[in-house]
């Protein structure tokens, strides 16, 4: 399984944008993932120093939820919304940003229910004035 993250580029300050998370089964044989129903995918936002100005799941409650079959080479894809605004609700001055993608999720391997983490590395986002 792997994990990938679309976005545009560059943004301007204070603009919303949507990631789009994709998962892949890389595998040749069927897989039936489960995720968290409420948040299937989770997105990381860093300035310059390496400090968190934002994260989609913050305090998330963990539901029940959503299951897809992936067949061999098949995919998923989950939108991460944005508002352009830390988690202080203050627009982001314009600058360099790193961007990381997670998502958790089980499925069986071998008859055994199996929790998996993915992440991507870290990305740039350019944040421009208006």
């Amino acid at each position: 399984m792997k994990i990938s993250v679309n976005y545009p580029s560059e943004v301007a300050s204070g603009n919303s944008i949507d990631f789009e998370v994709t998962v892949t089964n890389t595998n040749f044989t069927f897989k039936e993932i489960e995720y968290n129903g409420a948040y299937p995918a989770d997105i990381l936002i860093f300035d310059a120093n390496g400090s968190e100005v934002w994260r989609h799941m913050t305090g998330a409650i963990i539901l029940p939820g959503g299951s897809t079959q992936l067949p061999p080479r098949g995919s998923v894809t989950f939108t991460v919304e944005w508002d352009g605004l830390s988690h202080d609700e203050i627009t982001l001055t314009p600058g360099q940003y790193s961007i990381r993608a997670f998502t958790e999720f089980r499925f069986d391997e071998t008859d055994n229910r199996t929790s998996h983490h993915l992440s991507t590395t870290p990305t740039e986002l350019q944040i421009t004035a208006k």
